[in-house]
Formats: structure tokens, sequence, C-alpha cells
């Protein structure tokens, strides 16, 4: 994808995106769960699930250990 689509506002407008962030399980997660915690107090994000298939049912807990 191009720069120019990116910032195209109508690429961002009526659809589903997904976002995949993948972590160190033995690692220092604090920036990890600061971040996740901000996307849920944003009224603009709707879940965090730990697999595709608990959508809207199993959402994972925060912090994340």
């Amino acid at each position: 994808m191009n720069y120019s689509e990116v910032i195209n506002p109508d690429n961002w407008i009526g659809g589903f995106y997904e976002l995949s962030i993948e972590f160190h399980p033995v690692g220092d997660n604090k920036r990890l769960n600061d971040a996740l915690v901000s996307l849920q107090k944003s009224k603009f994000f709707n879940g965090i699930w730990k697999e595709r298939q608990d959508f809207q049912t199993h959402s994972i807990s925060l912090p994340i250990k």
C-alpha cells in the first residue's frame, strides 16, 4: 500500500481492522500493557481478544503477565 492510500480518509471508514501484537512472554510487558490499556479506553476501539474465534466472547484480561 502506498502512502496516498494510507492517508486517504475514505480507506478508514466502515471497515474491519485487526491489530495483532506479538510479545515476548518472559520480557517486560509494561509498554505493551500501557498501549493496550490506552486502546481499550478509546471509544473507537472494540474488544481485546486472544484468538480470532473468541471474537466478542472471551476478552483477555489486562495487564498481560
